[in-house]
């Protein structure tokens, strides 16, 4: 199997070798073949492009020329350079037709061609055996969930790893021992080599004594739940938050085990806050630590209802990270009832709600049009854990009717469910205890076959699996027995356990340790018998089948933040130059917006392939959101924009634009006709040419 860093190259190489030929051509025969044979699109239906987007070639000595018209062009919202000379990649406007728009384009002077982005299929993906679990990062729909309702990591990955950005996780620490972690830390170059690690000496004068992996703020206030032994240098997790969150940032790839984490290149900086009394001191701390040591990303997936002007004030002087926070659980509208950080207004925060497999806004996730940025997977989201989980794949009581969870075949069966006690069973006065038994109530039958089969069980991240059941009664001995099979996918049917004779209550434990990673997995009891004695056979309860796992599945806001902070960092290596202002511009302005999400900034759900490149040429459009008067001569007015703004700018009358705040007051205003003007200036520097208006008289 390919690595990561080979599928990104196997498939730049093919669609960029493509596409370098198409401009070869278009360069050899311009002069005989018109710019207008470009535009139709590949026949056939299995020609697929991306909704709004348009590839444009530009004649050799007329780029300037062809990209004027080109941007000029009213269908056109956004083109960025493709890599290629004179190509580049056209974003649309929402709902322009591309097919209209490939006719259009490639009418344009110093338009060599135009073409709709074709898709081609990715035929690798990374090794790691959970990949096919994480639906946030690839969806391929089934199972109540949307295909495509990811953040369509694999195409991210042709563009960008994450190389070298440094992603702080402010949580609960780390389990920097994880199979999937243990080489994605980063190591303070100050405090590491030479045994400077633990030498008991502050060898970067940081303030912070061998904090060559991060620190422990834990015990800073007093105590702190699970770690008392804080501060120090040991940001080790032990309530299990921060581990998963790091796991979906920066877990390692194409390593043959576990999962992969949205910037597999990026590395992850421990700061322990504490276990679950995460206050304002630590976070203020641990924001000044964080951006002390270079990180590019800072995670933050904690919140409450106090704002703190500290906290406020560390992330604004920290103002070349940029902070990912969780928008919280409670299902509320934080433009309302604000939740902080969420809700602090910093150009360099961007505050995430949870979308579901369904690409639909989490039920739980709360949202704010003014407040929370875009949306990302935040359910059933796997990722590592903090310590070995033991998670039951399957488990039966017997206290419901076989139906639905069993399948009986085979000949002469009587599998079914017997009334009786266990030791240890709860003695249940108007419900019997009920076991699982091959002829309830009576013997066997001669010349039987018969089995009872479970559905598909996945076993997929887990290892030693084990089966465990208790079980009495006898057969005779030899001819007559009962057999434990299993069936992987599409496979026969394998024994892993057979009893005859007589048996008081006895643990059966099977190891499944074979089977480890099976998707789809299927385990029967099957009973055998010949012509001769009949006997009353077994009667088998309190099954269950666990593998211990260094994964487990969380659900939340904080879940989703972490998918955003990985593409964060994907951007910050794609690009160094950019501010995190402009990262969260491309975040928000390139999500994959859905009507579920309209209750956020950006109308989405986070596409971090899109995020790479997204560039904004078109101006914002600026509104004035509400107009109030206030006494005989004054007014309040509320601006607003259909994208982020770097600034407003205002004037009023003749005077010429300033700066000026989003909520501004005016007067005391002399009498007479008044003019109002506003201007947004977005991320990217574009002006409104257009500003919005507001006229009025004082009376």
């Amino acid at each position: 199997m390919p690595s990561v860093g080979t599928i990104r190259g196997v498939r730049a190489l093919t669609i960029l070798g493509a596409l370098a030929l198409a401009l070869a051509a278009g360069e050899a025969g311009a002069k005989q073949r018109p710019a207008a044979s470009w535009a139709k699109p590949a026949p056939g239906p299995s020609a697929r492009f991306e909704p709004g987007e348009v590839i444009v070639a530009y004649e050799q000595g007329e780029v300037a020329r062809g990209r004027q018209a080109v941007r000029g062009a009213p269908a056109v919202r956004a083109s960025r350079p493709l890599g290629i000379a004179r190509l580049e990649l056209v974003r649309l406007r929402p709902g322009e037709s591309v097919r209209r728009a490939v006719r259009r384009l490639a009418r344009k002077p110093g338009v060599a061609y135009a073409e709709p982005n074709y898709v081609r299929e990715l035929q690798a993906i990374p090794n790691d055996p959970l990949f096919g679990k994480l639906w946030g990062l690839h969806n391929t729909g089934g199972g109540g969930r949307r295909a495509d309702a990811d953040i369509d990591a694999p195409e991210a990955w042709d563009l960008s790893l994450g190389d070298g950005v440094v992603v702080a996780v402010l949580d609960t620490g780390v389990n920097y021992e994880h199979e999937d972690l243990a080489g994605q830390l980063f190591l303070n170059p100050g405090e590491t080599g030479m045994g400077r690690e633990d030498n008991g000496i502050d060898d970067d004068g940081n303030g912070f004594v061998d904090d060559w992996r991060g620190w422990d703020f834990g015990v800073v206030d007093g105590h702190d739940g699970l770690d008392l032994s804080g501060p120090d240098n040991d940001p080790r997790d032990h309530f299990g938050h921060g581990t998963h969150v790091s796991g979906t940032i920066a877990a390692a790839a194409d390593n043959g085990v576990g999962i992969a984490g949205v910037a597999p290149k990026a590395r992850i900086l421990p700061v322990r806050l504490g276990d679950y009394d995460l206050n304002v001191s630590r976070s203020v701390r641990g924001i000044k630590y964080a951006h002390a040591l270079g990180a590019k990303v800072a995670n933050m997936s904690y919140g409450g209802w106090g704002p703190s002007r500290a906290e406020l004030d560390a992330i604004r002087a920290a103002s070349d990270t940029l902070f990912v926070i969780a928008a919280g659980n409670e299902g509320m509208n934080v433009d309302r009832e604000r939740f902080f950080p969420c809700a602090y207004p910093a150009r360099n925060i961007i505050c995430v709600a949870a979308s579901t497999p369904a690409d639909r806004l989490a039920d739980f996730s709360n949202y704010g049009r003014n407040r929370v940025d875009l949306a990302a997977p935040g359910t059933a989201i796997l990722s590592a854990a903090w310590r070995v989980q033991f998670r039951r794949v399957f488990t039966d009581g017997f206290r419901e009717p076989l139906a639905g969870t069993w399948r009986r075949g085979g000949t002469n069966n009587t599998w079914g469910r017997q009334p009786v006690r266990f030791p240890g069973d709860p003695v249940r006065k108007r419900r019997p205890n009920y076991a699982l038994s091959d002829s309830p109530g009576k013997p066997y039958r001669n010349n039987a076959d018969a089995t009872v089969t479970t559905g598909p069980l996945d076993l997929s991240g887990g290892r030693n699996c084990m089966l465990n059941f208790l079980f009495r009664g006898r057969t005779e001995p030899g001819p007559d027995r009962m057999l434990v099979e299993v069936r992987r996918s599409g496979g026969p049917w394998e024994e892993v356990a057979s009893y005859s004779g007589r048996f008081p209550v006895t643990l059966g434990e099977i190891d499944l340790s074979a089977y480890d990673g099976e998707e789809s997995l299927r385990l029967r009891f099957r009973l055998k018998t010949d012509g001769s004695v009949r006997a009353p056979g077994f009667a088998i309860d309190s099954l269950y089948l666990e593998c211990p796992s260094n994964y487990m599945r969380e659900r939340g806001t904080s879940m989703a933040a972490p998918h955003v902070a990985g593409a964060a960092a994907l951007l910050m290596a794609h690009d160094p130059s950019l501010t995190p202002f402009e990262a969260r511009a491309k975040l928000v302005g390139s999500a994959d917006r859905r009507p579920s999400f309209r209750r956020t900034i950006a109308g989405g759900r986070l596409n971090a392939a899109a995020a790479l490149t997204y560039e904004d040429a078109q101006p914002p459009e600026t509104s004035v959101v509400a107009f109030k008067r206030v006494g005989k001569r004054g007014a309040r007015i509320r601006l607003g924009a259909d994208e982020l703004v770097r600034r407003y700018e205002c004037r009023l009358d003749e005077a010429p634009f300033a700066k000026c705040p989003k909520n501004l007051k005016l007067g005391p205003l002399a009498k007479g006709a008044h003019v109002f003007a506003a201007r947004a200036v977005d991320a990217f520097g574009n002006t409104d040419p257009t500003p919005a208006v507001r006229r009025f008289r004082i009376r």
